[in-house]
This record gives structure tokens, sequence and C-alpha cells, in this order.
């Protein structure tokens, strides 16, 4: 009876069907007695199929996008018993994915400050704010950087190449040199950190470009030097 109403009234895919009519042939044994009404009936047709599809279009048509915000504030709490978290103290665009784990990793600071200061919340949220709100302002300047690199960088000769050396040298020194993504996605380290470790990186290899530079260089002076001497002989 129950299929006979499903077919009778709906139209949906063969696999929501087939899972639908388990969810009430279950219901029906469960004293739902009433279950074949037109009450019923009526309630599962309009609400669960064709108000979804309308809402769905209307909300489509109607909602405009809404637009992307970064927000910085400085300290995180005020005075000794409010004390901002997450998106309230530190939304951010969505390009580095670390919104949600950025909130959860307050948490853990949190807690740490509440440990160091022996459960004495005034100075526990000082303490917090205090180390937290650098690293807030620096993963929001990281999602920003990252939507940039998404949309242009990513092209770029030099961004692949980079990518290459970087997942090489990262398979030569596993332990001493980490890519940037893996930083901030797959590591506690600070976020203001990962940014100091990027920019020892940048420089390390800034020199060994300029040394080798200066080798082929050297390299291709000799190279004439030889040749014509070669030649006066």
């Amino acid at each position: 009876m129950v299929s006979a109403i499903i077919e009778d009234n709906v139209t949906m895919s063969p696999i929501v069907s087939y899972h639908l009519k388990i969810v009430l042939e279950r219901l029906a044994k469960v004293r739902y007695r009433n279950l074949t009404s037109f009450v019923f009936r009526a309630l599962l047709h309009k609400i669960l199929l064709r108000s979804f599809r309308s809402h769905l279009l209307d909300t489509f048509h109607r909602v405009r996008p809404q637009s992307l915000i970064s927000i910085k504030c400085r300290p995180h709490n005020f005075g000794d018993f409010v004390l901002l978290t997450g998106d309230a103290a530190h939304a951010m665009v969505p390009f580095y994915g670390q919104g949600m784990n950025c909130g959860f990793e307050d948490c853990l600071v949190l807690s740490e400050a509440l440990d160091a200061c022996n459960d004495d919340i005034p100075k526990a949220l000082s303490l917090y704010s205090e180390n937290r709100v650098k690293d807030a302002h620096t993963i929001i300047d990281l999602a920003m950087y990252n939507y940039e690199e998404l949309k242009d960088l990513v092209n770029h000769r030099s961004y692949k190449l980079r990518k290459k050396l970087d997942l090489f040298l990262n398979r030569v020194f596993s332990n001493k040199w980490l890519p940037l993504y893996s930083m901030v996605t797959f590591t506690r380290m600070p976020y203001h950190e990962v940014v100091e470790e990027r920019k020892r990186q940048d420089k390390v290899l800034s020199r060994l470009r300029n040394s080798a530079l200066s080798m082929a260089a050297v390299g291709a002076l000799l190279l004439i030097y030889c040749g014509k001497k070669k030649h006066l002989l």
C-alpha cells in the first residue's frame, strides 16, 4: 500500500524511491497505521518534493550572491569576561579551507592559555589574545593570497617550478623542508611561524639560484677563455 502511494503521487529516482519505500514500510510496522491517509500523502507530496524544487528555484533567482569578507580585530578579548573566537574574531575567505580548523584551534589555544594561567580567566583571556591575534591575521592574509594563487599564479611556469622543487626537497629533506600548504594544513606550527619559515625557504632558494647563475657565468667565461687560448695556439 505504501509503495502504491509513492508510485501514484511522486516522481523520483529509483534509488530515492527504493529507500523511501523501506523507511515508510518500517514506519507502518511501528503502529503508524494512518500512513495511507490523505493527509500523509498530501504532506509527503507537497512538503518533501514539490515545495523543495520550487523553493530551490525561488532561492536561486531571488537571493543575490553574498560578498566574501575578512575580519581582523585586536584584541580578541574585551575586559575579563568576553572573548571572540572563530569567525567573530577572524572571518576569512574560504580559499585555504582553514576557517573551521582555525576555530577549533582557537579552542585548543584557549585551553593551553588556561593551563598556563592556572585557570585564572582574566589572565588567560589576555594571554590568549596576545598569542592568537598575530596568527589570526596571518591566516586571513594567507587565505587571500591563496585566492590570488588559484586565480592566476598556477598558470605561471615559475609557480609550477617552485611547486616541483618544494616536493623534491620535501622528499630529500622530509624533516627540514615542508611546502607552504603542508605547513598550514598538516602541522600545529603557528601561522605566523609558517610565513617566517616560507620566507627562510625563499632566501635559501634565492641564494642557490644566485650561486648557480654565478657558477654558470664563471663556466661560460672559462670556456670562452680556453677557446681563445686554443685558437691562438
